[in-house]
């Protein structure tokens, strides 16, 4: 009986460890998953608890002998509806996400599963490694101040903020009444009328012409 194809999609950190495995071990990725799937009925209500994060830009594809094909069908919950379709109650490729997420993280019980692999200590370094390398791919790009892009917004947060201020000097103006006209002065026209009255008095008729 010919061997079924599986396509499974993994996370980078995930693939990523996968293709060190099979290059450590000197396997396909598809023995690999066979020998994990084996192992996994033991560890199943704990591996089925371990939350395997999103996206999954890798794709493998997997080519399984029959027997990895009915061990899955069984540790998934295989059976056929009325239509004669078959039903999951997981998901093919989700159980096999869930297996290597958790043989990858617990180094223990992926060397149980695999007594001929390399010691726990060296599989532990191998999913430190691939951890860091990727736990750093994912940190956020901090512009550097040699950016140029930074020079334009700052421009562009500097006319912003000219027009902003326009506006609302415009606003303002707009806004204010017209001043009202300034009264006369009091005290100057007394000044002006004192005058006057010194010019008339500065002057008294004598008595010859009276």
């Amino acid at each position: 009986m010919a061997n079924t194809s599986l396509s499974v999609r993994l996370s980078a950190r995930l693939a990523a460890i996968l293709d060190r495995a099979t290059e450590h071990l000197d396997c396909s990725p598809s023995q690999l998953v066979e020998m994990l799937l084996r192992g996994s009925e033991t560890y199943k209500d704990e591996l089925l608890k371990i939350p395997v994060q999103g996206p999954f830009p890798e794709k493998r594809n997997l080519r399984l002998r029959p027997e990895a094909i009915q061990q899955l069908r069984r540790l998934t919950i295989y059976r056929e509806d009325p239509s004669g379709g078959p039903v999951y109650d997981i998901e093919r490729s989700t159980y096999v996400r869930s297996v290597l997420a958790y043989f990858f993280s617990t180094p223990q019980a992926f060397q149980s599963v695999l007594p001929n692999a390399p010691r726990v200590e060296e599989w532990t370094r191998v999913f430190e490694e691939e951890e860091q390398i990727h736990g750093a791919t994912r940190a956020p790009r901090i512009a550097r101040p040699s950016d140029p892009r930074i020079g334009i917004i700052l421009i562009l947060l500097a006319i912003l903020a000219l027009l902003f201020l326009g506006i609302v000097d415009l606003f303002k103006g707009s806004t204010q009444p017209p001043p009202e006209p300034r009264p006369p002065d009091p005290l100057g026209d007394s000044e002006e009328g004192l005058g006057e009255d010194t010019d008339h008095q500065s002057n008294p008729p004598s008595r010859e012409e009276t």
